[in-house]
């Protein structure tokens, strides 16, 4: 994985961006993985955030922009 962001409100929940540009969140502390970003892929990853604060929503950097953010449950 390229970078993994802990859920600050919860910190079994780790959110990961691979090295192949793939988006992926654990509920049980890293144990299994589930993939956020289906078949995209985001070239050249450069940083995962949370939005902690009213609807969750991922976002994901890449040298281009802002390339996915997602609404979480």
């Amino acid at each position: 994985m390229s970078f993994i962001l802990i859920d600050p409100s919860a910190s079994e929940t780790l959110y990961a961006v691979s090295s192949e540009g793939r988006v992926y969140r654990s509920q049980n502390g890293g144990i299994l993985w589930s993939n956020l970003s289906g078949e995209a892929r985001f070239p050249s990853p450069r940083f995962v955030a949370l939005q902690a604060e009213g609807t969750k929503a991922l976002y994901v950097g890449t040298r281009y922009g802002c390339t996915f953010s997602r609404a979480l449950e």
